[in-house]
C-alpha cells in the first residue's frame, strides 16, 4: 500500500513539476486569475514534497518524533491553505469577476484569506495528532487532522452554492476545476469512510491544479483567438464601408459628370437652352456633391456636442424592422423590394425615434404611391465615431421621379410642422414636405435626386447618440486591466509606449491627435490616466490639457513626456497642471519606474 501510494504521489509531483515549468517560462497575463493559480501550483508542488516526508517520518516516527510532529502540521497547513485558496478563487469568479468589488476590496479580502489561515495555522499547532499504524498502512487522525475535513465541509457548501449562482455558465471551462472538487472531495470522504487509511486528498488538489491550467486565461490561446475574431470583424467592416465608400464615390461622379455636360452646353451656346436652367441645374448638381462629401463622409464634424439628447433610448434594429416589415406589405406585385441594414448598426440609440420613422416612412411611403412597376430599395448604412453613430437611411425607386423645381422646393423648406401637418401625421397622410420638416426639426438632413419617368433617391443623414455608452475601468492606483490613452504624433515612439504598459498588464490606447483624445473625454470614455506628448506638429500637450480642464467633471490625472532637454523645467510642467512627468530619455525604463511609483 506504501508503495502503491508513493508511485501516485512521485507520479502526481513530476507531472506537476513539468506543467509548472511551462506554466511560468511564459510570459503571464497579470490577472487575478493567474496569481491564484501561481500560488496554487507552488503549493501544490511543496504539498506533494511534504507527503512524501510524512511517509518517511510517520513510517519511523519513533526515531524523528520532533521532525515528524513539524513535517505533520506543515502538510497540514498546506493543504488548507491550498483548500482556502482555491475555494476564495471560485467565489471571484462566481460573483466578483468582471466587477470592481475586487479591486476596491482587495486588502480585505487578503486579509479574511490570511486570517482564516492564521486561525486554523493556531489550532493545528496546539491540537492534538494521533497515528493509527499496521502492517499494511499508517495515517494520522485527531483534531488537527480533523480540522482539514471540516474545512473540506465548509468549501463544499460554499462549492456548491457558486455552482448554482453559475448553473447557466456550467459549460465554461473556468467551472471545471469547481465540478472536479466537489466529486473529488465526496469521493475522498467516501474512501476515508471505507478505509481511513486510503489518503489521497493531495493528490487530487494536485489534480485539480493541473486541470486549472488548462482552464485560465492561457496567453498564447486568448492572442489567437483575439486576433482570429479581430480579423474577421475588420473583414466585415472593411466590406461593408467599402461598399459604402464605392456607392458615394458613384454618387459624386455622376453630378460631376453632369456638371461637365452642362458647361459644355453654355460654350455651344445652344440658342434653345435657357441660362437660367442650367444655372439651376448646376446648383442642384453641386448641392448633391456637397451633400456626399460634407453631410456623409465627413465625420470630423460629428460632435456630441451638438446633439441634442432630450428624448428616449430605442432599439435601432427593431425600429427599421418594424418600418420594412410594413412596408414590403404596401408594395405591388410588378415592384421588387430590397431591404439592407448595416450590421454594424448598434443595438440602442438615443433620440426621437417616433419622428425618425416618421421621416422614413413618408419618403418610403410616397415611393410606393409613385412607383407601379421596377423598384424600391432601401439601405440603411452606419459610419460610428466614438459613441456617435451617423444613419444614412437611402430610399431609391423607379417611380414617376420629380423634376428640378419640385426638388428644389422641397430641399429650400425650412418651416416647422403646424397643425395641418399634425393631421396629416395622425392619418398617414404624409407628404415629402412634411418629411422634409421632420427631418429639420430631429437635426437630420435630406437629399434628394430625381428625373421625372426615371426615379428618384433620398438620402437621410442623421446622427445619434450610442445608447451603449463605452466604460472603461478606471483606477487611480493603475492595477492590472487599468487603462491609459496616449497621444503622441510620433508612430514609431506611440507604438513603444503602448507596448511599455501592456508589459505591465495595462491597456493602452493609442492617438496621435490632441484633438482625438479631446473628444474621447468629451463623449464619456475614461481611463485611469492621459499620457501627452509635449511636441506635437498639431500643438503642445499644455493646449490639450487646456481643452481637458474645460470638460465639464474632468478629473483625469495628465502626465506629460518630455525630452531629456526639458528637465531642467519639469517643475513648470507640474505648476500648469500636469499631474506627473516622464522624460522621453530611455523611454521604457521610465515608463516602468512611472508605473512602480503610482502602483506603491
Amino acid at each position: 500500500m506504501m508503495i502503491i501510494g508513493l508511485s501516485i504521489i512521485l507520479t502526481n509531483l513530476l507531472y506537476l513539476i513539468l506543467v509548472a515549468i511551462v506554466y511560468f517560462s511564459k510570459p503571464r497575463i497579470r490577472n487575478v486569475e493567474n496569481k491564484v493559480y501561481s500560488y496554487l501550483v507552488l503549493i501544490s508542488i511543496f504539498n506533494l514534497v511534504l507527503e512524501v516526508c510524512c511517509c518517511f517520518f510517520v513510517a519511523h516516527r519513533s526515531s524523528y518524533v520532533v521532525i515528524n510532529a513539524i513535517v505533520n502540521r506543515v502538510f497540514l497547513l498546506g493543504l488548507l491553505g491550498w483548500l482556502i485558496i482555491f475555494t476564495l478563487y471560485m467565489i471571484y469568479i462566481s460573483f466578483f469577476k468582471g466587477t470592481s468589488f475586487y479591486q476596491k476590496h482587495k486588502k480585505e479580502c487578503v486579509g479574511i484569506c490570511f486570517f482564516t489561515f492564521m486561525v486554523l495555522f493556531a489550532f493545528i499547532l496546539i491540537a492534538p495528532i494521533y497515528y493509527f499504524s499496521n502492517n499494511v498502512y499508517t495515517y494520522s487522525y485527531g483534531p488537527a487532522a480533523d480540522s482539514l475535513l471540516v474545512m473540506g465541509a465548509i468549501s463544499i457548501i460554499i462549492d456548491l452554492i457558486c455552482l448554482i449562482k453559475n448553473y447557466k455558465k456550467i459549460k465554461q471551462k473556468e467551472n471545471y476545476p469547481l465540478l472536479v472538487l466537489i466529486l473529488v472531495m465526496i469521493i475522498v470522504a467516501t474512501l476515508r469512510e471505507i478505509n481511513p487509511g486510503i489518503i489521497v486528498i493531495n493528490s487530487a488538489f494536485s489534480l485539480i491544479t493541473i486541470i486549472m491550467y488548462f482552464t485560465i486565461e492561457n496567453p498564447d490561446v486568448k492572442v489567437i483567438n483575439e486576433l482570429n475574431r479581430n480579423k474577421d470583424i475588420l473583414e466585415k467592416n472593411n466590406e461593408e464601408r467599402s461598399n459604402l465608400l464605392f456607392r458615394m464615390t458613384q454618387e459624386v461622379r455622376k453630378p460631376i459628370s453632369n456638371i461637365d455636360s452642362l458647361v459644355n452646353m453654355i460654350d455651344v451656346e445652344n440658342e434653345y437652352v435657357k441660362l437660367e436652367d442650367v444655372v439651376s441645374a448646376i446648383k442642384n448638381n453641386t448641392r448633391q456633391i456637397s451633400y456626399v462629401v460634407n453631410n456623409i463622409l465627413d465625420v470630423t464634424d460629428i460632435d456630441v456636442r451638438k446633439i441634442k439628447i432630450t428624448n428616449s433610448k430605442y432599439d435601432a434594429r427593431r425600429l427599421f424592422e418594424e418600418i420594412n416589415l410594413f412596408i414590403k406589405d404596401k408594395i405591388g406585385k410588378n415592384v421588387a423590394y430590397n431591404y439592407y441594414i448595416s450590421s454594424e448598426m448598434p443595438k440602442y440609440l438615443y433620440g426621437d425615434y417616433i419622428k425618425l420613422k416618421q421621416a422614413i416612412m413618408s419618403v418610403l411611403i410616397n415611393s410606393v404611391e409613385n412607383t407601379k412597376k421596377g423598384f424600391i430599395d432601401i439601405n440603411i448604412s452606419v459610419m460610428i465615431k466614438y459613441d456617435m453613430c451617423r444613419l444614412i437611411i437611402t430610399v431609391e425607386d423607379s417611380g414617376v421621379g420629380m423634376n428640378i423645381q419640385q426638388v428644389n422646393d422641397i430641399l429650400t423648406l425650412d418651416k416647422q410642422l403646424d397643425e395641418e401637418d399634425e393631421k396629416k401625421l395622425n392619418k398617414m397622410d404624409v407628404d415629402l414636405n412634411i418629411s422634409k420638416k421632420i427631418i429639420n426639426i430631429i437635426g437630420g438632413s435630406l437629399m434628394i435626386k430625381s428625373e421625372v419617368d426615371k426615379g428618384s433617391e433620398f438620402i437621410i443623414v442623421i446622427d445619434q447618440k450610442i445608447a451603449e455608452e463605452k466604460k472603461i475601468k478606471r483606477d487611480k492606483n493603475l492595477n492590472d486591466d487599468g487603462t491609459v490613452l496616449i497621444m503622441d504624433d510620433d508612430l514609431n515612439l506611440l507604438y513603444k509606449e503602448k507596448k511599455a504598459f501592456s508589459n505591465n498588464s495595462i491597456n493602452a490606447v493609442g492617438t496621435m491627435y490632441g484633438l482625438d483624445v479631446i473628444n474621447r473625454i468629451r463623449v464619456g470614455e475614461k481611463y485611469d490616466y492621459i499620457i501627452l506628448d509635449d511636441d506635437t506638429v498639431k500643438g503642445s500637450a499644455k493646449s490639450v490639457l487646456d481643452e481637458l480642464k474645460n470638460i465639464s467633471n474632468f478629473d483625469i490625472p495628465v502626465i506629460v513626456m518630455l525630452e531629456k532637454n526639458k528637465e531642467n523645467i519639469k517643475e513648470h510642467y507640474l505648476e500648469i497642471g500636469f499631474s506627473d512627468y516622464i522624460l522621453k530619455d530611455n523611454l521604457e525604463n521610465n515608463i516602468d519606474d512611472f508605473i512602480k511609483k503610482i502602483r506603491n
